[in-house]
């Protein structure tokens, strides 16, 4: 994927996460988060020259690449990436009850992700 596809993904995910409710759809919305994280984060990688379109990282404990090779304009993706991985862990594989405190995490996440999507 090109970056340009990546950002629409993420466009696209960003919008259809309005349509849950926290914490009712929480496994949703963090599962749908880490899915933007994955777009907005390669996008960005293959803009900064960092990976080939057809290079791409599925998630933060599968990298080949250390947090001291990511570029510093992505690194806030990728520890929202990194986030968004323990929280699925802990509330999407597991019968974990996320409290306000992830809904503020989210929240900040999704700030992010749309900034660096121009959403």
């Amino acid at each position: 994927m090109r970056e340009s596809d990546h950002v629409e993904v993420a466009r696209r995910a960003l919008a259809a996460l309005e349509r849950f409710s926290f914490p009712e759809d929480a496994p949703v919305l963090i599962e749908g988060s880490f899915v933007i994280a994955y777009h907005v984060m390669n996008g960005l990688m293959h803009r900064e020259g960092a990976l080939r379109e057809d290079q791409h990282i599925n998630s933060p404990a599968h990298s080949p690449l250390g947090l001291d090779e990511i570029p510093d304009s992505v690194r806030p993706i990728w520890l929202a990436f990194e986030d968004l991985q323990a929280l699925r862990v802990a509330y999407v594989w597991a019968p974990g009850t996320p409290g306000n405190d992830v809904r503020g995490r989210l929240e900040a996440h999704w700030r992010l992700f749309r900034g660096a999507a121009n959403v």
